[in-house]
């Protein structure tokens, strides 16, 4: 993922587009305020342009479901697809749910990147990702904006983490 990519994917979330929509009161009308969200290009057109590939990889298994985050996203990216999208560009999200099965994770991993051709993997909340994974991703050099669990979520440079993980939080309640 290069810095562009990177700055493609945060700009989807930010919420300050500009606009000259004047639908004051719906979602995406170019004016983000208390009352109101904005998202995309906030001109309530649909997005026409390429795609723009985006992927994660999350725990869903018995007892254990971390797809809300990447669903949480999901429903983010289908609100800027629907307001012009990234200059134009439709995000294009996939979510790949896992077992905790190392094989499967990296395998999933190189789907994403190598088939798929994603630019960029935000949401992950995987449970073991980043310690299958961080190596095959700096060896790529691309970036993973995660909520981790193993200590490679926080000891590798190509992965941002969102969350404190389970040794921070219990220190910081503590």
């Amino acid at each position: 993922m290069t810095v562009l990519d990177a700055a493609l994917v945060t700009a989807s979330f930010a919420t300050g587009a500009s606009s000259t929509a004047s639908s004051a009161g719906k979602v995406g009308s170019g004016q983000a305020s208390a009352a109101e969200s904005v998202c995309g290009l906030g001109n309530g057109k649909k997005a026409t342009g390429s795609p723009i590939k985006i992927g994660a990889i999350a725990t869903k298994q018995a007892g254990t479901d971390f797809t809300d985050i990447p669903n949480m996203a999901n429903a983010n990216f289908a609100c800027v697809n629907d307001n012009g999208g990234i200059n134009g560009h439709k995000i294009s999200y996939t979510i790949e749910p896992e077992q905790t099965d190392p094989a499967q994770v990296a395998a999933l991993a190189k789907k994403l990147i190598a088939s798929t051709h994603i630019v960029a993997m935000v949401g992950n909340t995987s449970i073991i990702d980043c310690a299958v994974n961080h190596k095959y991703y700096e060896a790529q050099g691309f970036y993973v904006i995660d909520s981790g669990i193993a200590p490679e979520c926080y000891s590798t440079s190509n992965s941002a983490a969102v969350n404190m993980g389970p040794r921070y939080s219990s220190d910081g309640a503590a």
